[in-house]
């Protein structure tokens, strides 16, 4: 975002064209103040693209103030502050550290959705999960001995099992060193999910368990009830994720932010020590269990409760996936 929003605009410019966006498209424009609910899904009129970028015309104005500003150490000396980064956005001027809010598009050409008990409406104008019973959606497994796992330009809607293990909208489930590339990029041809969306999840976004090599590049992650993106427990290693965004993980509480009342996942089972609790209670856009994985240029914005953006546990190979690991690496090193 460009402009400082006070709340009540129509339109706001982002930093960069946006080629692919058009009228009836939805949007979220994240929250920049202490608030988590304050991030906001937006329907887009028009989109206007020039050379600065894009001008976005939203069909109701944005009901919260959103910064625009990156903020400025150019004033330092030269070996204080942050440095530049060769890799970041061109946007963005020398010296400044990244403030504003991020403006991600979850509509995709593909959509994979839970109906509920009504039929799915495209422009998502009914509630499939109306009631507090309703949690109960779809969900996608990939399981150990696939030959070929590609998706991109994928929108998953209203998926996950609220208060299951194992039920989540995207879930790679003990599936040891997975198919790896052929060619080298661009052609990649390995596992991967990328330029994908997951919003509005019964739990988490994206669970990568007893995996390794798994691609997840510029998804778009928006309210999960628990963690966001879940690297489950230590024996997920060599994955890459890189440049997602995940925003306003939610605590399985009963609060404004869990408006069916979703139940944690352990939470029945009274389990009252770290981590079974970490799930309901404080949620994290990214867990990390296991540090020997590529994390690059993600975005984690509001965590709910005492939630954290990342989240490094100290942890120990555990459950059946205990013997899933060293296969997978002895193989991958004889590669």
């Amino acid at each position: 975002l460009t402009d400082t929003l006070g709340g009540g605009e129509s339109s706001f410019h982002v930093d960069r064209p946006v080629l692919t966006w058009g009228n009836g498209d939805h949007i979220v424009l994240t929250t920049t103040d202490y608030l988590p609910g304050h991030s906001e899904e937006l329907v887009i009129a028009k989109v206007v693209n020039d050379a600065n970028g894009a001008v976005v015309t939203v069909q109701t104005p944005v009901k919260y103030p959103h910064s625009g500003t990156a903020y400025d150490f150019s004033s330092l000396p030269a070996d204080k502050g942050p440095q530049d980064d060769p890799n970041g956005p061109k946007a963005l001027a020398s010296r400044h550290l990244e403030t504003r809010a991020a403006v991600a598009l979850l509509s995709r050409n593909i959509m994979i959705a839970s109906e509920g008990d009504t039929p799915l409406e495209k422009d998502r104008s009914v509630d499939h999960f109306p009631t507090t019973s309703g949690y109960y959606g779809g969900h996608t497994l990939a399981r150990a001995g696939f030959s070929d796992y590609r998706v991109q330009g994928v929108e998953f809607y209203h998926l996950g099992q609220g208060g299951v293990i194992g039920r989540y909208p995207v879930h790679f489930h003990m599936d040891r060193l997975v198919p790896q590339p052929r060619t080298i990029e661009p052609l990649y041809d390995g596992t991967y999910i990328v330029d994908s969306s997951i919003h509005d999840s019964m739990t988490r976004f994206i669970t990568v368990h007893a995996s390794q090599g798994v691609l997840i590049a510029r998804n778009v992650g928006y309210q999960s009830i628990g963690h966001g993106f879940y690297l489950e427990d230590a024996t997920e290693i060599n994955n890459r994720l890189y440049s997602n965004i995940g925003i306003e993980s939610r605590a399985a509480v009963d609060d404004d932010l869990n408006p069916r009342k979703v139940p944690g996942i352990l939470a029945k089972a009274g389990q009252g020590v770290f981590p079974f609790l970490s799930d309901y209670k404080e949620p994290s856009i990214f867990w990390i269990m296991n540090t020997w994985n590529d994390f690059k240029y993600n975005v984690a914005v509001g965590a709910g409760t005492c939630g954290a953006c990342y989240w490094m546990p100290p942890s120990v190979n555990s459950g059946s996936s205990i013997y899933e690991t060293w296969d997978s690496y002895a193989s991958m090193q004889r590669t």
